[in-house]
């Protein structure tokens, strides 16, 4: 660049000269700021070049909104553009923001324009339309910004219920401490004078919100007392009354900081790595392991992450909502946050833990809100096994992430024990468990080891009855209808099925069905239906028994049960699907039928009805002179145990009697004492046998009674045969079939 000189007039100094080549005269100030004044006048065009708003055209095609929230001017005339809010059109999207301006309309420029004219010319002009909008990425980042700080600031203020006091001029009298052990951030009013004292709102344990309107609830202790030392009087404290503390905790646990465990723990790790005291040699590794395990142990009670989702029940598999607060050792549920009891929990130190995905069933876990399984996750430690249901796939990989993070701290800590300390942990596990599994235990698992027999029993699982409730046929008189609600309870175990509303005769097909452990067919299947009000108390409708003994093992039925409903209706029906698995007893009753099978075949066919009701009335007979057989050889032998004992006490009189006289007498009245208990021991023995042959001859009696029953139908066909004049061979070949 050139400049001329005022004295000479000569034009050709450089911008570097201070001094004209052709007089030497020195340059002049205001050429040297007009240079600069143009150099930066050409370094702000090149900046505003950069960030010179780009104007994109879209057509919006015939029949097509514009699908866009636009924001009013303040005075009701535009200034430049209309300002977009919110975008919902598909056409727009990737292409348009919150924070651009619509800057034409069908060609014509919206400036100057009224904001309720731009709207009506968007409406009526014909489509295709072409609209201009005006894309500014610093105006995009602003508004974003403003967005997420109102919607924070707005979901704060609808959570909390807060109440504000000001503090004028002088000292405010405030005590506060920090909030850690309340499981949050922030500070919490420890003691109260002065301002404070007087105001007679605030109280011990409040929490303080905002200071000033600075949001300071997930702020640390010490910015807090920052904020508050320089905050301009008067002062605005706005508190959190103590008994809102729970939903404080669930604002703090989204608003704050996660996972500051991994952040100290990397932290302290690097402090270590990095100190120049420590000495870098092949056998410092197990050191650093040692320091980062100490680390954990000292923060085993720190939160990793908390949250609600929804556990499995292990026996009837439904679902409830919890609360979970997993730590570096263990992992807790709450019936809620504000609970101080936990429902449970799953520790992790010497433990065997995994934690895995598993695929989504589509079932549904809650209905307000509607939560389906779609996002399951489960946990097991050693045998023990939790199934968990996340609302979404990001907070399904967030609990996965934090539970894995967990068990692999656990497993520093158990590398770092000592073989001693280990082994005396595991054995006191080990009892713990074996106390829990004899108090916990199912049926079969408590009663496996006091059984003695051939078979293998324990291939046979604890018994179950499947119930499902279907329908159910006139709950109340025609033109009414009920909310019908059926309760099951089997022993100790209830189950609900869902609703159905304003129905006469209700239909479930879904939420109808449960299963329960029956270790004994002495129980009983209890159905109450209930009519569910709103506004009143539930009322019974009715109730059913159904005894396990009358339910065929192992077969499923569907069957009908009348209903008295007293002077609600007639003619009531409940349909219920029913099984009872009992396997042990159905192996039992196979091997009977095996038996029976063999008598039959070795004895041969009886195919006459006079032969059958002759062999039920000698079996009967049979059976009554069993009974009084056994009775009276039971009372026999009563009477025989009876009289040996009195002998067995006068040889024991005599023996003693005659001790004096030598030992061989003693012996031979014992020998005979023992004799005669013998006797009387056979002759007991006998007697049950007897009883058994009668039982068995009444149980032989019984089965034929019933299979005399059925009996025109079984041997119809056998009947037939021999009146055909087949052979005898041929119709018993036709009954081993």
């Amino acid at each position: 660049m050139m400049w001329t000189c005022t004295a000479c007039e000569f034009a050709a100094n450089e911008d570097g000269q201070e001094a004209c080549v052709a007089c030497g005269s020195e340059r002049p100030e205001e050429e040297e700021q007009q240079q600069e004044t143009d150099a930066e006048s050409a370094q702000a065009t090149e900046e505003n070049d950069d960030s010179v708003p780009e104007v994109v055209v879209i057509e919006l095609p015939a029949k097509e909104k514009l699908g866009v929230k636009l924001m009013p001017p303040k005075d009701g005339v535009i200034d430049h553009g209309l300002a977009i809010d919110n975008i919902n059109n598909p056409l727009l999207e990737n292409k348009v923001q919150a924070g651009d301006l619509i800057v034409a309309i069908g060609g014509q420029n919206v400036d100057g324009m009224g904001f309720s004219d731009a709207i009506d010319l968007i409406r009526k002009m014909p489509r295709p339309l072409a609209i201009s909008f005006e894309i500014d990425e610093v105006r995009r980042q602003e508004v974003v910004r403003e967005k997420y700080q109102q919607n924070k600031d707005d979901d704060l203020d609808k959570e909390l219920t807060t109440y504000a006091v000001v503090f004028d001029n002088g000292p405010m009298g405030l005590n506060l401490e920090e909030a850690v052990r309340y499981g949050i951030d922030g500070a919490v009013v420890r003691a109260l004078k002065g301002q404070a004292k007087t105001s007679g709102m605030i109280t011990v344990g409040d929490i303080v919100y905002k200071v000033n309107e600075t949001d300071v609830l997930c702020m640390p202790y010490l910015e807090v007392m920052n904020v508050l030392r320089n905050a301009t009087a008067p002062k605005t404290l706005q508190f959190v009354p103590k008994d809102k503390l729970a939903d404080v905790q669930r604002v703090n646990s989204r608003h704050s900081e996660s996972f500051r465990l991994r952040e100290s723990t990397s932290h302290v790790k690097q402090k270590l790595m990095n100190n120049p005291r420590l000495v870098k040699d092949d056998g410092n590794d197990g050191d650093d392991n040692q320091s980062i395990a100490q680390l954990i142990l000292d923060n085993q009670a720190a939160t990793i992450k908390k949250g609600r989702m929804y556990k499995q029940g292990r026996v009837m598999r439904n679902w409830k909502s919890r609360y979970f607060v997993l730590s570096v050792s263990k992992v807790e549920y709450f019936k809620s946050p504000s609970s101080t009891t936990s429902r449970g929990e799953m520790s992790f130190l010497n433990h065997r833990c995994t934690v895995r995905s598993l695929p989504g069933t589509g079932d549904v876990v809650c209905r307000s809100p509607n939560v389906t399984a779609e996002y399951l996750l489960e946990i097991r430690v050693d045998d023990r096994r939790m199934v968990m249901a996340c609302t979404s796939e990001s907070d399904k990989k967030g609990w996965m992430d934090a539970v894995k993070l967990a068990i692999d701290a656990s497993k520093t800590v158990n590398r770092t024990q000592s073989p001693g300390e280990s082994l005396r942990e595991a054995k006191a596990l080990r009892t713990q468990r074996t106390e829990s599994l004899s108090m916990d235990g199912t049926f079969l698992e408590r009663n496996a080891g006091g059984r003695l027999s051939q078979f293998n029993y324990e291939a046979f699982s604890t018994p179950v009855v499947h119930v499902g409730v279907l329908s159910a046929t006139n709950l109340t008189k025609s033109g009414s209808s009920v909310n019908a609600l059926c309760e099951v309870t089997v022993g100790a175990e209830t189950f609900k099925t869902s609703v159905v509303k304003n129905q006469r005769s209700p239909v479930w097909k879904q939420d109808n069905s449960a299963s329960f452990e029956a270790p004994s067919d002495e129980m009983v299947v209890e159905i109450r239906i209930f009519d569910e009000h709103l506004f009143r108390a539930t009322e019974l409708i009715a109730t059913l028994s159904i005894p396990l003994k009358s339910l065929p093992n192992m077969q499923k039925t569907t069957k009908k049960y009348p209903l008295a409903l007293g002077s609600r209706s007639a003619g009531a029906v409940l349909t219920l699907s029913l099984e009872y698995v009992n396997k042990q007893k159905a192996y039992e009753e196979d091997q009977e039928r095996g038996r029976l099978g063999d008598d039959l075949n070795s004895n041969g066919m009886m195919n006459e009805r006079d032969e059958m009701v002759k062999i039920k009335a000698e079996a009967q007979m049979a059976a009554d002179e069993a009974t009084h057989h056994a009775a009276r050889a039971q009372e026999e032998a009563h009477m025989l145990l009876e009289q040996s004992r009195q002998k067995a006490e006068a040889a024991m009189a005599a023996a003693r009697e005659e001790q004096r006289e030598g030992k061989a007498a003693v012996e031979k009245a014992m020998a005979e004492a023992a004799r005669a208990k013998e006797e009387a021991e056979k002759q007991l023995a006998e007697a049950k046998r007897a009883q058994e042959e009668a039982q068995k001859l009444i149980e032989a009696n019984r089965r034929i009674q019933e299979s005399d029953v059925q009996g025109p139908s079984i041997y119809a066909v056998y009947r037939k045969m021999i009146q055909d004049g087949q052979s005898n061979e041929d119709v018993k070949k036709k009954m081993q079939e």
